[in-house]
This record gives C-alpha cells, sequence and structure tokens, in this order.
C-alpha cells in the first residue's frame, strides 16, 4: 500500500491514539515525538509483511525521514512498558467480565537483533528445519 492508498483509505490512526491515551508518552524532554509513533503504526496496521524502516518512511512517514523514524524505535526515550500497560488497561476494559483475547501468531525473520521486539525465537513458518533465528513475533 503506497502513501496515497492509505490517505485514500484514511487509515490514520492518530485520532485513535490521541483519544486514549497514547500521546502523553511520547515525549521526550524537549518535545513530542507522537509523529513518529503515529507513522510506525501506520506502517504496521497497513503495509504487507517485510516491512522495515526504510519502507515505512517512504510510504507513511508523517515528517522527518528514516533515520528518524529509526532514532524513535531504537534510542527515543518512550517507555515500551508504559505503552503496553495503557494498552493491558484498554483491552482489559473493552473485553469486560468473561471476555478473552486470541492470539495467533505470525511471525517475520529478521536480519538483525536492532528491530523493535526482534529476539532469538523459534519461527513457524521454519517449522519443517526446526529454526531459531532473529524474528518477531506479533
Amino acid at each position: 500500500m503506497t502513501g496515497k492508498e492509505i490517505a485514500r483509505c484514511n487509515a490514520d490512526p492518530s485520532d485513535f491514539l490521541r483519544n486514549n491515551g497514547y500521546e502523553s508518552l511520547f515525549k521526550n524532554h524537549r518535545k513530542s515525538i507522537f509523529h513518529h509513533a503515529v507513522s510506525y503504526m501506520k506502517g504496521l496496521i497497513t503495509l504487507p509483511r517485510g516491512l522495515n524502516m526504510s519502507k515505512i518512511s517512504q510510504n507513511v512517514i508523517v515528517s522527518g525521514n528514516s533515520r528518524d523514524l529509526s532514532y524513535f524505535i531504537t534510542s527515543s526515550p518512550w517507555s515500551s512498558e508504559h505503552v503496553m500497560k495503557l494498552t493491558r488497561s484498554h483491552v482489559i476494559r473493552l473485553l469486560g467480565p468473561g471476555g478473552a483475547v486470541i492470539f495467533d501468531e505470525t511471525g517475520q525473520q529478521k536480519y538483525g537483533p536492532d528491530s523493535v521486539g526482534t529476539s532469538l525465537q523459534y519461527l513457524g513458518k521454519f517449522q519443517y528445519l526446526g529454526k531459531t533465528g532473529h524474528t518477531r513475533t506479533a
């Protein structure tokens, strides 16, 4: 999906993220870095498999460039723990008592340990090889 196609289908998570309290989690000591969070989220939900920072920045970047987006992911001082805690609270509230979430894992091979969520783990699509490698599993 290209940036133009994304704009046509109005795939913009910024209102959702802003209205659900995420914007305040993406600030450093000088300025807001929320726009990078929005770009990254757009890339994750709209681009096909095999994406990377370069592809995200080419197709959905709000401002800056791929280096800015890479810095946001690898070095910027936002807390993934705070993001996950807020996300868990929203999921629990939305599901209500007796609710359930069913995850169907999907894995993507990565070439190096520096991508977000990447670690050494078993990747199902290589099941017939029994291969463990750098992967991101969602």
